[in-house]
C-alpha cells in the first residue's frame, strides 16, 4: 500500500493536542531532572569557586601583610646598617685622624731633635769658623803690623787687639 503524505506530522492538527501534552511532561520531567540533579550540582560547584577565591583573596591579604611586615622589617634593618656604617665610619674616621695627629707629632719631635742638632751643629761651626777666622785675623794683623812697622808682635798682643776689636 502507498504510503499517503498529508503533510509534515507536527503541523496536522489532529496531532496537536497530544504534541503539546507530551511536550509539556517532557519539559516538566526535564525541568525536574536539571532542578533536583544539574542545579545543585551547578550551585556546589559555584559556591565551592566562590570558596576557592575567597580562601585565595585571604590568602593573598595574609601574604600582603606578611610582605609588608618583611618590608618593613627589611627597612629596619637596612636603616640599623646604614646607622652601623655611618658610627663605623666616623669611628674610623676618628680613629685615623687620632693616627695622623700621633704621627704628625712623632715627625714633629723627630724633626724638632733634628732641628736642634742641626742648630747645635751649626753652632758648634759657627763657633769653629769663628775661632779659625780669628785666627786667621791675628795672623793678618801680626804680618800687616810686621810690614808697616818691621817689629813682629807678640801672639798675646795680637790676641788682645782683636778680642777689644771683636767682643765674643
Amino acid at each position: 500500500m502507498p504510503h499517503q503524505s498529508n503533510g509534515f506530522p507536527p503541523f496536522q492538527w489532529d496531532t496537536f493536542g497530544s504534541q503539546l501534552f507530551w511536550l509539556a511532561v517532557t519539559f516538566l520531567l526535564l525541568y525536574a531532572v536539571v532542578a533536583k540533579i544539574g542545579l545543585p550540582r551547578i550551585r556546589s560547584i559555584l559556591a565551592e569557586r566562590e570558596a576557592t577565591v575567597q580562601a585565595d583573596f585571604a590568602e593573598a591579604a595574609q601574604l600582603k601583610r606578611a610582605s609588608d611586615a618583611a618590608l618593613v622589617a627589611y627597612q629596619s634593618e637596612l636603616t640599623h646598617a646604614q646607622h652601623q656604617a655611618d658610627v663605623f665610619l666616623d669611628d674610623t674616621r676618628q680613629r685615623l685622624e687620632a693616627e695622623r695627629r700621633a704621627a704628625a707629632e712623632t715627625l714633629q719631635g723627630a724633626l724638632d731633635v733634628r732641628l736642634a742638632e742641626a742648630e747645635r751643629s751649626l753652632m758648634a761651626a759657627s763657633a769653629a769658623g769663628l775661632a779659625n777666622l780669628r785666627g786667621m785675623a791675628g795672623e793678618a794683623a801680626a804680618a800687616i803690623v810686621a810690614k808697616l812697622t818691621d817689629v813682629t808682635p807678640t801672639e798675646k798682643d795680637v790676641a788682645a787687639a782683636i778680642d777689644r776689636a771683636v767682643p765674643g
